[in-house]
């Protein structure tokens, strides 16, 4: 009995296979950026809310302390007993002493910490550095890593570093009596004076005290002073998120800020015209 002959199977030839594999890589290319994109709008968004629950909680801080703004510290500034009427005895929280002060904050000693997380201030002496204080202090696009870039004094390199976020200089100033230098940034003398209340700050809604810095290395930023070691990053889709004295946060571009937007580390650095000095003075010069 004949039977009848069975269909060849038949399989893809080198060609079609090729063709299935370039398609699908188109896809990825197209598809990548997109993903990449949504990706980084989630981070800002989350950057943005662990900035608003600072803010809120200087906000706190200042109301229950006769509208005295929190203390940020200089490098150095290291939890220890300084001279009577000594500001930094009363930081909003320190350096500790790693790489020469600078670069990584004591996450365990600062009245500060207790009003972002309750509690916080009779768990930390005898725990760990609490993880959720550290995840609040960093940007998710610049994830915390034992070891990042810092910039001090010319001296860039990849150094130990855990925040990100820094601090408006003009907040009591950065010498141990809260004074400022004589260097006033193009700003008016009248206006470069220190601010020891949040009352003091002259249209809060448009006044950043949080920074969001590319390379931190203390709690103070000179970022109106044309200071390399104080830029902004520009990681938010070609933006950087701020904290401001009314406790809101906003991205808000280089260009806004007053800066060139760099390729190095995606460093910006500071535009001297007279128009953009008025930018950043708009929203860095506190009694302005």
């Amino acid at each position: 009995m004949s039977t009848a002959p069975r269909a060849l199977k038949r399989g893809f030839t080198l060609v079609e296979l090729l063709v299935v594999i370039g398609i699908i890589a188109l896809l990825i290319s197209i598809l990548l950026p997109i993903l990449n994109k949504a990706r980084e709008r989630a981070n800002s968004i989350k950057c943005m809310a662990q900035q608003k629950t600072i803010m809120m909680a200087v906000i706190m801080y200042c109301g229950e302390n006769k509208q005295t703004l929190p203390i940020p510290p200089a490098i150095g500034d290291t939890y220890q007993s300084y001279a009577k009427g000594d500001r930094r005895n009363s930081l909003m929280y320190y350096m500790m002493p790693d790489n020469s002060g600078a670069g990584v904050l004591d996450y365990k000693n600062g009245v500060f910490w207790s009003y972002i997380l309750k509690g916080a201030d009779k768990a930390l002496s005898t725990a760990a550095p609490n993880k959720m204080l550290q995840t609040t202090m960093n940007c998710p696009s610049s994830a915390y890593d034992a070891y990042r870039w810092i910039f001090w004094g010319g001296n860039t390199g990849v150094k130990p570093r855990n925040f990100t976020y820094s601090w408006n200089i003009q907040m009591w100033g950065s010498s141990p009596g809260g004074g400022l230098p004589g260097n006033q940034c193009g700003i008016p003398a009248v206006y470069w004076t220190v601010v020891t209340k949040i009352s003091q700050i002259k249209q809060s809604a448009h006044k950043i005290l949080l920074v969001e810095e590319l390379a931190a290395n203390d709690g103070e930023c000179w970022i109106q002073c044309k200071d390399d070691d104080d830029v902004p990053a520009i990681v938010h889709l070609g933006g950087s998120n701020c904290g401001f004295a009314d406790g809101h946060s906003e991205t808000l571009t280089p260009s806004q800020l007053g800066f060139i937007a760099g390729k190095s580390f995606q460093k910006a650095t500071q535009d001297l015209s007279a128009q953009a000095q008025q930018k950043t003075r708009y929203y860095f010069s506190l009694r302005e």
